[in-house]
């Protein structure tokens, strides 16, 4: 059984990257920097898939934070939803909808590596 690289693998290819998932610490800095949180700020993936939820939690609440892929959703589609989720919170259905952040935008952008430019959006129960 060969275990090592051979002479003419010493260059190791470059693989393609279809889904990048950001760090918790990433999220957390950022979460803190942008939302008006209280006290200390965790976060973990929750779940990975078309869009990757984390739980974010301060002192007081806890919350979703989405994060769309590029290839999934591009902006205007992420702001749609967002409005219609409030649209439906406002009729009385029990929709999870955007934390507006300190300056008011409801989700930002992020550079992020290859074909992932993702759309964080923390989400919560509002009155």
């Amino acid at each position: 059984m060969k275990y090592a690289l051979s002479s003419a693998e010493s260059v190791l290819p470059a693989a393609q990257v279809s889904h990048s998932v950001l760090h918790p610490d990433w999220i957390a800095a950022q979460v803190r920097a942008r939302y008006p949180v209280n006290g200390e700020v965790t976060c973990f993936l929750l779940y990975r898939g078309m869009n990757d939820v984390y739980l974010v939690q301060d002192a007081t609440a806890k919350y979703a934070l989405r994060v769309w892929r590029k290839t999934y959703r591009d902006p205007d589609d992420v702001a749609y939803e967002l409005g219609f989720l409030d649209f439906l919170r406002e009729r009385g259905f029990p929709a999870s909808v955007a934390v507006p952040q300190r300056d008011g935008a409801l989700y930002f952008k992020a550079d992020t590596p290859k074909a992932c430019a993702p759309s964080p959006c923390m989400t919560g129960h509002r009155g």
